[in-house]
């Protein structure tokens, strides 16, 4: 039976001063981590977003909150990014609040995404097929957080990924009231650290041959008087009683 064994290089970071004094996301904290894993010979990436609102979001003013990233493509200025949205939608004529992922192609640089993250994402074009898919979502108080996870090999050769390669990224919100902040473009470093598994030692119990002594024990056996009784026969009888009468 062969075993899985599923081993990710982790590195955290965290949106640094994207929401400075005065900026439209002011009070908006953004952090997370990416994850490189191995797992059958095969690498996967893998983001967790963490956007935390300075007070508990509020749904009917702000209408709706999307967060993901963008990854730059190799040697072109386009992006390659995840988008999670919560917002209303209409479905069968009625209203409700639900979510909506993306995998996604911008035609603007790591820079521009990061200037103006809501117009990048507005004129981006879906994934087809889709590059990122979605791992969990969650909305709570004033805490969004998303997750999704990519292969490296998409079968998209701009869009592939290499053990070591390095690629310009940013990670944003938007609000659909006007509030949006990004991550400065920084290098996403993607590497990993394989983990050896060495063998299990061989383990041999040796056993030692035993012998069972079974004990015989005399039992006497006492012995019973038999009463044994001579039985003539009828020919016998006959003459006897023959011999008798002549007398």
């Amino acid at each position: 039976m062969t075993t899985s064994i599923k081993a990710c290089t982790t590195t955290y970071f965290d949106g640094g001063d994207m929401c400075a004094e005065g900026s439209s996301c002011e009070g908006y904290t953004l952090g997370g981590a990416y994850r490189v894993c191995e797992e059958n010979s095969a690498f996967k990436l893998h983001v967790d977003m963490e956007l935390t609102a300075p007070a508990d979001f509020d749904l009917e003013q702000h209408r709706g909150f999307a967060l993901g990233w963008g990854v730059q493509y190799e040697d072109e200025d386009k992006v390659g990014a995840y988008i999670a949205m919560y917002a209303k939608t209409n479905k069968n004529q009625a209203s409700k609040w639900d979510w909506g992922t993306m995998s996604v192609t911008s035609p603007f640089s790591v820079a521009e995404v990061a200037a103006n993250p809501k117009m990048a994402f507005s004129q981006a074009k879906n994934d087809r097929p889709l590059v990122w898919e979605a791992v969990s979502q969650d909305f709570s108080g004033r805490t969004f957080k998303v997750s999704a996870e990519r292969d490296f090999d998409t079968q998209q050769e701009l869009r592939d990924f290499q053990i070591g390669d390095e690629r310009y990224a940013t990670a944003c919100f938007f609000t659909l009231d006007g509030k949006q902040g990004c991550t400065a473009p920084r290098m996403l470093s993607l590497n990993h650290t394989p983990v050896i598994v060495e063998p299990k030692p061989e383990i041999i119990i040796e056993v030692e041959p035993t012998t069972t002594v079974v004990e015989v024990t005399e039992i006497e056996v006492p012995r019973v008087p038999i009463d044994i009784k001579v039985v003539e026969s009828e020919a016998v009888a006959k003459a006897r009683l023959a011999a008798y009468m002549a007398k």
